[in-house]
């Protein structure tokens, strides 16, 4: 009697063994699935534009479902550039507009050319050279200069407040 019961613990600890084996193995297959799938979610966050360590912790939370999202989401970039434009469409116009009602001239920031005294063009050159060109005599109100946003060559007496900068 003391051996049958002996045996039937054996018994049951063998089992009991082999059941823990098997739930230990897939625990751990369990748990180097969800984190592959959260470094391949984290890869595929940093190919889209997105921050890979949170897409890593949203990939061990959701599994699966943080691939698909990644996957229905624009790409980070694109609505990034798309907003950009958008901004620019919208205050290049304004900005040109108002500069032309208030009637100020910018020469400091364009690239200018002028027509020596040969006729041959030189430049480009910035405002701050061709101002030091003008105070050293070597242009005059008469020299035809050319920047971006001009129709034509102009001569320097032509420009709004160019001789007063």
């Amino acid at each position: 009697m003391l051996t049958e019961i002996v045996d039937a613990a054996l018994l049951n600890r063998n089992l009991y063994l082999k059941i823990a084996g098997c739930e230990e193995k897939r625990m751990m297959v369990s748990l180097f699935l969800l984190f592959f799938l959260a470094a391949f979610s984290a890869y595929v966050a940093k190919q889209r534009g997105r921050d890979p360590l949170v897409w890593f912790m949203l990939g061990i939370l959701l599994g699966i479902f943080s691939l698909i999202l990644l996957f229905v989401l624009k790409p980070f970039e694109e609505d990034h550039l798309e907003q950009k434009n958008k901004i620019e469409e919208n205050l290049t116009p304004k900005y040109g507009a108002l500069a032309e009602e208030i009637g100020e001239v910018s020469y400091e920031n364009k690239e200018w050319f002028y027509l020596d005294q040969a006729h041959h063009q030189q430049g480009p050159i910035y405002f701050r050279e061709l101002y030091t060109l003008w105070l050293d005599n070597k242009i005059t109100p008469l020299t035809y200069v050319w920047s971006e946003g001009m129709a034509d060559w102009q001569r320097i007496n032509e420009l709004p407040n160019f001789i007063n900068k």
